[in-house]
């Protein structure tokens, strides 16, 4: 099985994370936010599907500890992280 990660912003911004584990998808995701202080949520949440149905899920990324609020429906968060695993 292969995990892919993609880095969504805000604004609609999409780039992919080349990444063998979450915890390496984390470090280059806050690479790119470049915004000290950003706070990465605690649990990855259901994202929906991919195009061939795959469940996605995702890791909320806020520019502060103001910001980050764990019941955020992603109206705060300045980028998240989308996790896919493919066969």
């Amino acid at each position: 099985m292969t995990t892919t990660y993609t880095l969504e912003y805000a604004d609609g911004r999409a780039s992919d994370i080349v990444a063998d584990t979450d915890r390496e998808a984390v470090r280059a995701a806050l690479a790119r936010v470049d915004i000290d202080g950003a706070v990465v949520a605690d649990d990855w949440d259901q994202a929906g599907w991919d195009d061939e149905q795959r469940p996605q899920e995702r890791l909320l990324i806020w520019a502060s500890e103001a910001d980050a609020d764990p019941f955020d429906s992603g109206s705060k968060a300045i980028a998240e992280i989308i996790r896919s695993k493919t066969d």
